[in-house]
């Protein structure tokens, strides 16, 4: 799915009606049609019911407009709540409303509104607000928002919950909490951010019309992760495919501390796919690998102090093989900033960097070194939003109210495709390609969950001839098998290793 920034949203408005003629009355009818449809078939609502409509001013108001008359049309009780000033509306949205009055539709003006004499309704619809507030709200505004949020019956939102930022996803001070939404066109982007996650609900995409041509032109902000968009990304392994195709990968990860990094990172490789794995780890934990993970090789390539022998070996390593992940808990010590320097000047072509390489990154401040290393080779970095800050000298909350556009700076300055691990990932991509995850859920707040994701991205990008591609389906893919464990144990008992034996399922869902 196609998701827009609200700017580039009004620019395909705008020259839908000016370049092609269609006019803005029709894309508002339209939309109207299109979310009375949404709206009663999702609340299951019958003729008789009554259905409240707070209205604002603007286009956003004017949709509120048109859907009362529909639903009066269709037998529906409607009471019209006008928040602004009739005289200030404008255009089509006034045409509306004008419609609205001429049939005689129950209608509260603002100089006679009393939020608490108000009846009660089967639904309340937000028309407040569209998606140009770019401040805090107040007034008349403010106490529908605090109205609507105090009602036992269900909101319906109209474009964008009112208070809800469509680019970033932040909310404007206040917001309505809606159980559903219609998007008209397009999915705003700040719709499907974590940010956005309690506020939006059953999210509605209402197709008003809008010309291919215009859209084409105009262009969209990102593309949001689906199993349609993974199956059609995937490619079906030929019969003659064997283990060297499918990718020699090395993990390094893992210390005496954190033996378990090691594990998820190299078990989130093997469910994606990796012919051949090695695990580079630190000696004392060699032995464990062979009982927990008999179809991985191990090697001792990290080491806690500078050893020329562990130096030696992981630059012979790195001449045979396809892709090598490194970080998840190998800790920043000398041993490990040895071998990640090692990596910045191999010739490997695929790597991903996680944790604690991120880290010793951030720490040095490696940028250029990592500039220099991606024009050679495929990099995938998947920093969380604490490593994210200290990648980009900021803080956790500025990375939190910005992911899109932390994870295009940071893709921007290394050359690396970015993987922003939120609630909703962002995956960021140099050349300003950008995806949004729409799989995943709660109970993966868990240690271990990026090790794995780690793991899987570096396994799949051997086939992929595509850094993006291969983290995005990684990324949806993890989220995939969350929500499948979720289904099976809840989320308290939601474990990385119950999403590992889940990912299976996911594969046979979507591949090709």
């Amino acid at each position: 799915m196609k998701l827009v920034s609200p700017t580039q949203m009004r620019e395909i408005d705008r020259r839908t009606i000016e370049d092609i003629g269609l006019g803005g009355a029709v894309l508002m009818e339209r939309a109207a049609l299109g979310a009375v449809a949404a709206m009663v078939a999702h609340f299951d609502l019958r003729a008789g019911q009554r259905v409240g409509l707070m209205c604002g001013g603007g286009n956003n108001g004017g949709d509120g407009y048109a859907m009362a008359r529909m639903l009066e049309h269709n037998g529906f009780e409607v009471v019209v709540v006008a928040l602004s000033d009739p005289a200030a509306l404008m255009g089509d949205a006034r045409t509306n409303l004008t419609i609205a009055r001429a049939l005689g539709l129950t209608m509260i003006e603002q100089d006679s509104l009393a939020f608490d004499e108000l009846p009660a309704c089967n639904v309340w619809v937000d028309a407040i607000l569209g998606t140009g507030i770019d401040r805090p709200i107040s007034g008349r505004f403010l106490e529908a928002i605090g109205y609507l949020n105090e009602q036992s019956a269900p909101v319906f939102a109209l474009d964008i919950p009112s208070g809800l930022d469509g680019l970033s996803g932040q909310i404007h001070g206040h917001c309505v909490r809606a159980a559903a939404t219609a998007s008209f066109g397009f999915a705003k982007v700040g719709l499907v951010l974590a940010g956005a996650k309690g506020y939006v609900g059953k999210l509605f995409v209402i197709d008003i019309g809008l010309p291919a041509a215009v859209v084409d032109a105009v262009g969209y902000l990102a593309v949001h992760l689906t199993p349609s968009w993974v199956t059609s990304q995937l490619t079906p392994r030929p019969a003659d495919f064997h283990k060297g195709a499918a990718g020699k990968v090395l993990v390094l990860a893992g210390s005496r501390e954190q033996a378990g990094a090691a594990l998820m990172a190299a078990r989130g490789a093997l469910v994606a796919g990796a012919g051949l794995l090695t695990v580079g780890t630190v000696d004392e934990l060699v032995a464990l690998v062979a009982p927990a993970l008999p179809e991985a090789m191990a090697a001792p390539l990290l080491c806690s102090t500078r050893d020329a022998n562990s130096e030696e070996r992981l630059y012979s390593f790195l001449e045979r093989v396809d892709t090598v992940a490194i970080g998840p808990g190998m800790g920043t010590h000398d041993g490990a900033r040895a071998a990640l320097d090692i990596v910045l000047a191999s010739d490997v072509a695929r790597a991903v960097f996680d944790a604690d390489a991120l880290n010793i990154v951030a720490a040095r401040g490696d940028h250029d070194k990592l500039r220099a290393f991606s024009a050679r080779c495929a990099l995938v970095l998947t920093p969380h939003p604490g490593e994210m800050a200290r990648l980009c000298a900021t803080t956790i909350d500025a990375v939190s109210a910005d992911p899109i556009g932390f994870a295009q700076q940071l893709a921007r300055r290394t050359g690396a495709v970015v993987v922003l691990k939120t609630a909703t990932s962002v995956v960021a991509a140099p050349d300003g390609r950008l995806a949004i995850n729409a799989s995943g859920n709660p109970g993966m707040a868990t240690g271990g969950m990026g090790d794995a994701l780690t793991g899987m991205i570096a396994a799949l990008m051997v086939p992929s001839t595509d850094a993006f591609v291969a983290a995005c389906i990684g990324v949806w893919t993890h989220g995939a098998a969350g929500d499948a464990a979720l289904a099976s144990c809840g989320q308290r008992a939601l474990s990385v290793s119950r999403l590992l034996d889940h990912v299976g399922g996911v594969w046979r869902e979507v591949e090709p």
